[in-house]
């Protein structure tokens, strides 16, 4: 496994983290037993960074953590978790999220500790409300180690944070889709540049990357190797980042990501070149910028947007798609413009308008 050294906390991070917000699932929850198997699996092979939230998996994925990482598992890695800012009120409900998380985790401290998703207006408000005495605090008390930051806006948005807190870290969207997309290349090399070690989040946009069909990712296909491998390796090159997290939830995929992390090849000329092909071919044909990561759900009216806005990218990229049918219509009809779920989604798409155009387009 290849480490690299953040030199803000002088931890050596595993350039492949595990991500989990995508856990093996079943029934509705997480696969406990394959999501077990599979962590133990990186950790042995020598991922130290294990990434989660408040939120992911409607809140069961830090106790699923605290329940497994025991004995030498814990200390073997790194854990960052985030504070969900949409539950802050006030400066008490920062150490009141922070205490459960604690517990939820069974551990005395968080190693890698972020502000979940801030930036704009939320960034404004956590700082009314004390978040930098909070985090003062926080770290002098020993319950968190190191302290940064999670961020879907945009560049000035990203560099407004960047530049409001002696952060040690911060975690960012980026894959060779997303350069000019949300913080994009601007905002990484501005992070590196302040002293701030990177963190990368959807690296392979959900998956979207890994399932490419054959007339998008042709270019891909004539010089040989998964698709995943051009996505991981695009991003281990880049300077300035430390860790990759991968949202694995299936045994080949932590398989194929060991040997990928194990010793990551910079890409060729005509690597390169075939990346810039293919993702010109799926900006051509996708419809929204979805990466399924479900902030948007649940919506008071129970639409499925994740599924929907799925079946409709893989119609439009020919991939086996599920058939739009018209259960899916009629949910997307159900909309009542509430808006609930634009204020939470990361890739701040405006959901109330593409669902209209979604079913202006299929019936």
């Amino acid at each position: 496994m290849q480490y690299r050294t953040m030199r803000s906390t002088g931890d050596d991070l595993s350039v492949l983290g595990a991500g989990a917000m995508r856990l093996p699932g079943k029934r509705g929850g997480i696969d406990e037993q394959r999501a077990r198997t599979q962590l133990y699996r990186l950790i042995d092979a020598g991922v130290n960074y294990i990434d989660t939230a408040w939120a992911y998996h409607a809140g069961a994925s830090e106790p699923f953590l605290g329940r497994i990482l025991t004995g030498t598992y814990r200390d073997r890695v790194h854990i960052a978790t985030k504070l969900p800012y949409w539950m802050v009120d006030t400066r008490a409900d920062m150490d009141r999220l922070l205490d459960i998380q604690l517990d939820r985790l069974k551990t005395d401290c968080i190693d890698y500790y972020l502000i979940h998703n801030i930036g704009g207006a939320s960034w404004e408000k956590m700082l009314t409300l004390g978040l930098v005495d909070f985090m003062e605090k926080a770290k002098q008390s020993a319950r968190v180690r190191h302290l940064g930051f999670s961020s879907h806006v945009g560049t000035e948005d990203f560099k407004a944070v960047v530049d409001g807190y002696d952060w040690q870290f911060c975690q960012l969207q980026y894959n060779y889709l997303d350069e000019f997309a949300q913080a994009g290349t601007e905002g990484l090399e501005y992070a590196a540049s302040k002293g701030l070690g990177i963190i990368i989040m959807e690296p392979l946009r959900g998956g979207m990357l890994t399932g490419l069909p054959e007339h998008i990712a042709e270019p891909f296909d004539k010089l040989g190797g998964s698709y995943a491998s051009y996505g991981f390796r695009w991003l281990a090159e880049k300077p300035g980042i430390m860790t990759v997290l991968s949202g694995m939830n299936e045994l080949s995929q932590v398989e194929e990501n060991i040997e990928i992390f194990t010793d990551p090849q910079p890409l060729t000329d005509a690597e390169h070149a075939a990346v810039k092909e293919v993702e010109r071919n799926i900006l051509a044909a996708n419809k929204v910028p979805c990466t399924r990561c479900a902030y948007c759900q649940p919506c008071p009216k129970e639409i499925d947007i994740p599924r929907i806005f799925r079946v409709w990218n893989e119609r439009a990229l020919e991939r086996n798609p599920e058939p739009i049918s018209p259960e899916l219509i009629n949910q997307a009809k159900a909309c009542i413009k509430c808006r609930k779920c634009e204020r939470v989604c990361p890739q701040s798409i405006i959901i109330t308008d593409e669902l209209q155009r979604f079913v202006k387009e299929n019936t």
